[in-house]
């Protein structure tokens, strides 16, 4: 539209000038020169358009003068330049280039310089400025172009060689005096040499814009003149700044330490106005000081995550704020950060003092280690005393014992309230170690704490669990030992454990078979306890006073004990049953016997013992009712139903030798041949080539005997009166204890008899034996796999057992799982089905055998009087698996039942896991509550409640609450030295808070100055 009025301008006057029609445009043409210096004066008067008629006529001349023609193309440019004609910029500057001798070529550079400033194009225009030749521009231009240079190097932000500009200006009074002053105050103010500002500022006072006396106030305020700044502020107070002097009087009278008024003035400032970190802290503390504690928490929560001299402060102020609004999370958070700055020492000490505090208060895991490090970082504090003194009552109070322990062994000087502390942490971390079976470490700790032994009842409970733990390593003298000198302390009599002692001074007797001992603790444990307080205890103590009466033969005893289980129906009342039904048998009472028997399959279908009481039943028809038909009947339902069991071979030859009593010496041949093919190198197969052989030989038919035994291999095993004689030899040795002896002897048979011994099975099983009760496990491994590989035997179940048990603990899971299946399927016990179903459980989970794993744990739920630990071993692999497959519903039943019943590791990692869980389903504010719960019922499984404050960050990473994710890790990465991958995951999810937060802040904007 512009350039269009221009035009239109342009043509009016052309259409007035004295001549017209065909005539007068052939006469301007003929008259060249004056068409060129009308061109010129139209152009000087800004009739552009018309300008260029005349110099395009000009130029269109023949004959022209090379000066002139040069000179009216540079006007015709500058016209087009002015009437915003395509690219005339770019030609007029390119036309001046080409012809750089021209005289007018300095007021084409102006001119053009002047186009590109009027557009706010300063770097463009300042670079033509800078090429023209000042000493030939003319007078009335010398200003104008020296303050038009300046203000390009201003916004260029060339502040020195703006200065030089405005100031070859500032002292003429000319157009531009006003504004060089104001822009030459302007860079000295930028520089803070506010003195050149005032100075250059006062000269133009009351004609600069209002933009200056709010520098002139914020001039004072840096200056430290806070009362000429409120002073100047108030009097200058403009609409249009009225956010920046409200900033300058709140800054000022923050200064002057009136934060009433200083909080009145923050106020105004409008709340997206850009501050930086000083005055937000300002406008903080400020708040803070007037009470107004939310409005304190806005402000100092922006510069909380800054690494600075304020921000360290603003967290520290954070931290009180919180206090005094009874947030203590969110409190120690903000400690957490203040301390671990190093911009000022007080503000770190008070704040590291204040975190440890808090941390005890809540019940965090590392107030110990904090606190003793603040004791040990700041010994010169006005603090120590107080920290010590909490430091002594968070060891009483926490239940994060390792950690507890870990301080309290730097101490090197112990007074007597340490001592007492120190007996009870050594003393409580043992029993933690103990309940998750760590017995190594456990003993360790119990020792530590009979290092002080200010209570007498926790030094005696000390040796109760030594006893336990030697116990359990089957150091049965050792058990007995520490048993005892547990007894032996009068303080024992107000222990729990009394009673639990008698009976486990009675279980290392029983097992050596030192019955009467063994009896005469038992019975003390019955005196001790009831039923009520401890069933299970109490159950099996019933059973192993039966075990030992029947040992010496003492039935009747042995009778009422047993029965007092199985009336109770108690876990294990189908051994009580059975046991019974055996007593009856040996007073000859067969009819009671069976009948007895009789109801282990009634009540209990499901029992292991239902082979035996099976076995025992045909037995007793067959030897004490002389009913060989009934026997029969259960000798075949036994080997129907229990293929495979430890009386198959039995069975059949008890088979055979009723039918050879019958006459029936085909059929007899028939079950002999099942033993010995079956089951050779047994005393079961021994019998029944015996009975072959009579067979045989009474038949007259000896020579099918020779013919039938040249077909099994090994089948000259007949035992001679060597291999006898070695044997026996070697085994009075072994009952002696005197192993190295027995070995030595062992090893001659094995020499001697190396295919054909008939004891071979025993003599493996008897070396392995000594083996393992040296811990000489490889050897004991190599002779158990043989007894392992023979066909059912009677050390099947024990070889099996101890192979599974040895290749586990050594990690190799691959190797102990197929003795554990084998385990599972011919146990004769209950205990060790159980044992040989959960350690495929475990193997086949540390494999990844996932699906077999899981068949395992739910095989395992329903089993009846089943240890407790089990059954929480076998939900937890569950909730695990249920949790890799995104079975989340069940996950959660499985781990709620570990939560429930576990205070051990077990019962963190499930409660981990429901953190998980409520994490997933974005519960955040329930999963933050499951976490502190984490940190406060398992605050010693530091790994897991590591894990557990590593999810709690990702919550506050969701909220976008970056500040506690922060302060979260660091509080970590400050007092973790546990799982390397563990750290190097706060590591990394630090480097990520940073950059989700860089992400979130603003970017800052560039404002050009008015």
């Amino acid at each position: 539209m512009r350039n269009f009025i221009t035009f239109f301008i342009a043509i009016l006057l052309f259409l007035s000038l004295p001549f017209s029609g065909k005539a007068q445009k052939t006469q301007v043409y003929e008259q060249s020169e004056e068409s060129y210096y009308t061109g010129v004066q139209l152009h000087e008067k800004k009739l552009y358009g018309s300008s260029n008629e005349y110099l395009n006529a000009y130029l269109d001349g023949s004959d022209n003068d090379p000066l002139l023609q040069e000179q009216a193309e540079i006007y015709r440019l500058m016209n087009h330049l002015q009437l915003e004609h395509y690219k005339a910029d770019y030609n007029l500057e390119k036309f001046v280039k080409d012809h750089p001798e021209n005289s007018i070529n300095n007021l084409a550079l102006f001119t053009l310089a002047n186009y590109h400033f009027d557009r706010r194009k300063f770097k463009r225009a300042g670079r033509i400025y800078e090429d023209i030749d000042l000493s030939n521009l003319p007078s009335e231009y010398w200003e104008e172009t020296h303050f038009k240079m300046g203000y390009c190097y201003l916004q260029r932000k060339e502040y020195k060689e703006a200065e030089v500009h405005f100031s070859n200006i500032r002292n003429r009074h000319g157009e531009y005096y006003v504004e060089a002053n104001y822009y030459y105050g302007y860079i000295c103010y930028f520089q803070k040499d506010y003195e050149c500002a005032l100075s250059s500022f006062e000269r133009i006072s009351g004609k600069g814009p209002k933009i200056m006396d709010l520098y002139i106030a914020q001039i004072y305020y840096a200056q430290e003149a806070y009362d000429n700044a409120i002073n100047h502020s108030e009097k200058h107070f403009s609409d249009k700044y009225a956010d920046e002097f409200n900033l300058v009087l709140g800054k000022s009278y923050f200064q002057q330490d009136n934060f009433d008024d200083a909080t009145k003035y923050f106020a105004k400032v409008d709340k997206n106005f850009r501050l930086n970190d000083e005055e937000i802290y300002q406008f903080g503390f400020s708040n803070f000081n007037a009470n107004e504690y939310s409005e304190a928490v806005r402000w100092f929560v922006q510069i909380s995550g800054a690494n600075s001299p304020l921000g360290q402060l603003a967290n520290y102020q954070l931290g009180q704020i919180f206090i005094k609004l009874d947030d203590k999370d969110q409190a120690l958070a903000a400690f957490t950060v203040a301390k671990g700055m190093d911009h000022h020492e007080e503000i770190a000490e008070v704040s590291h003092f204040n975190y440890a505090k808090l941390a005890f208060e809540l019940g965090r895991q590392d107030a110990i280690i904090s606190m003793q490090k603040f004791i040990d970082e700041h010994s010169d504090s006005k603090f120590v005393n107080p920290a010590r003194g909490m430091l002594a009552q968070m060891f009483l109070n926490t239940n994060n014992y390792s950690q507890a322990v870990r301080v309290l062994d730097e101490i090197e000087v112990f007074d007597s309230p340490t001592k007492k502390v120190y007996q009870k942490i050594t003393y409580l971390r043992g029993e933690q170690l103990y309940a998750d079976r760590n017995y190594s470490d456990a003993s360790a700790f119990f020792k530590k704490s009979l290092r002080f032994t200010d209570d007498e009842l926790l030094q005696a409970q000390a040796y109760f669990w030594l006893g336990e733990i030697d116990f359990q390593t089957r150091s049965y003298n050792d058990a007995i030992g520490h048993f005892n000198r547990f007894l032996n302390n009068g303080a024992s009599k107000r222990s729990k454990y009394r009673a639990v002692a008698y009976y486990n001074i009675g279980y290392a007797y029983y097992l050596q078979k030192q019955y009467t001992t063994a009896t005469n603790y038992f019975s003390k444990f019955e005196r001790e306890s009831s039923y009520a307080v401890d069933p299970e205890r109490y159950t099996d103590n019933s059973l192993r006073l039966g075990d030992c009466n029947f040992l010496r033969t003492n039935y009747s005893k042995a009778l009422t004990a047993y029965r007092s289980v199985s009336d109770k129906n108690a876990r294990r009342s189908d051994y009580a049953i059975y046991q019974q039904g055996i007593i009856y048998g040996l007073q000859r009472k067969p009819d009671k016997k069976i009948e007895t028997l009789r109801l282990i399959n009634e009540k209990y279908a499901k029992s292991i013992y239902n082979d035996d009481a099976v076995f025992e039943i045909g037995n007793t028809y067959l030897q004490d009712k002389g009913d060989p038909d009934k026997a029969l009947e259960y000798f075949n339902q036994l080997i129907s139903l229990y293929d495979s069991g430890i009386y198959t071979a039995e069975a059949n030859l008890k088979m055979g030798l009723i039918y050879y009593q019958k006459g029936m010496d085909d059929r007899a041949l028939d079950f002999c041949k099942e033993v010995v093919e079956k089951y050779p190198r047994t005393s079961s197969s021994q019998e029944a080539m015996s009975l072959m052989e009579t067979i045989y030989v009474k038949s007259g038919r000896g020579a099918d005997y020779l013919d039938y035994i040249a077909t099994i291999p090994n089948s000259d095993i007949r035992i001679t009166y060597q291999d006898s004689l070695l044997y026996e030899s070697a085994m009075r040795s072994y009952r002696r204890g005197d192993c190295k002896a027995a070995n030595k002897t062992f090893d001659d048979y094995m020499e001697r008899f190396s295919e054909n011994g008939f004891f071979l099975l025993h003599v493996n099983y008897y070396k392995a034996e000594c083996a393992w009760s040296v811990r000489g496990y490889n050897v004991a491994q190599k002779h158990y796999a043989y007894v392992a590989s023979q066909p059912r035997n009677e050390f099947s179940e024990d070889a099996n057992l101890k192979l599974a048990e040895s290749f586990y603990f050594e990690g190799r899971y691959d190797r102990a799982l197929p003795y554990y299946s084998q385990l599972e399927r011919i146990a004769n016990s209950k205990d060790n089905y159980v044992i040989g179903l959960v350690g495929q459980m475990r193997c086949n989970y540390r494999i990844g055998n996932k699906e077999a794993a899981k068949k395992n744990a739910v095989d395992i739920l329903p089993i009846e009087n089943i240890d407790k630990d089990h059954l929480i071993e076998a939900n937890l692999i569950l909730g695990k698996i249920h949790w890799e497959d995104g079975n989340t519903l069940s996950a959660e039943f499985s781990f709620d039942y570990v939560r429930k019943e576990s205070k051990t590791e077990k019962g963190a990692e499930a409660q981990y896991y429901k953190c998980r869980i409520l994490f997933q389903k974005r519960k955040f504010d329930e999963c933050e509550e499951a976490i502190f719960a984490l940190n406060d019922d398992f605050a010693s499984y530091e790994y897991w409640v590591v894990k557990g404050f590593i999810l709690l960050s990702g919550i506050y990473l969701e909220k976008k609450d970056y500040f506690n994710a922060r302060a979260t890790i660091k509080s970590i990465l400050d007092f973790y030295e546990g799982d390397q991958a563990l750290i190097d995951e706060c590591k990394e999810r630090l480097k990520t808070i940073d950059q989700l937060e860089k992400q979130n802040r603003e970017p800052e904007e560039e404002g050009s100055e008015e």
